[in-house]
């Protein structure tokens, strides 16, 4: 499954209206890089921006068919530890920013995102009806 990436936006302007520095997630990126590769917010605190490389790899493992066996779990295990919730909570989140910046580019127009907006929804329900972390 594709995941949905949020709208972007240039660390400057981001440093502008947070004054936030480093991706919370990784600690390496930071909007004040020369070569600025992106930002998003975060999926648990809009207010809070994460990289585009931690966005890629953390949102493509949670929207993952095979999020149990996939090699990069631990990045949204880390993630979730960061933003002190569960990973399932942390998953959950991540999904529902998904299919949120989905329908805003449906809105938009771009009607070939709808197929990739469904799949996170039945997704996003197994996880709500799940037991356990």
């Amino acid at each position: 499954m594709k995941h949905i990436r949020p709208s972007k936006r240039d660390g400057r302007s981001v440093y502008s209206q947070t004054k936030q520095t480093k991706c919370p997630y990784c600690q390496s990126q930071s909007t004040l890089d020369v070569e600025d590769i992106g930002w998003v917010p975060g999926p648990l605190n809009r207010n809070t921006y994460i990289c585009l490389g931690c966005c890629e790899d953390i949102y493509s493992v949670c929207a993952s068919d095979e999020y149990d066996t996939n090699p990069y779990r631990d990045l949204v295990e880390e993630a979730a530890k960061v933003e002190k919730v569960s990973t399932r909570m942390f998953r959950t989140k991540c999904i529902e920013q998904q299919i949120d910046a989905g329908n805003e580019r449906l809105n938009r127009g771009e009607m070939d995102i709808q197929q990739r907006i469904q799949p996170l929804v039945s997704l996003l329900d197994k996880l709500k009806k799940a037991v356990g972390p």
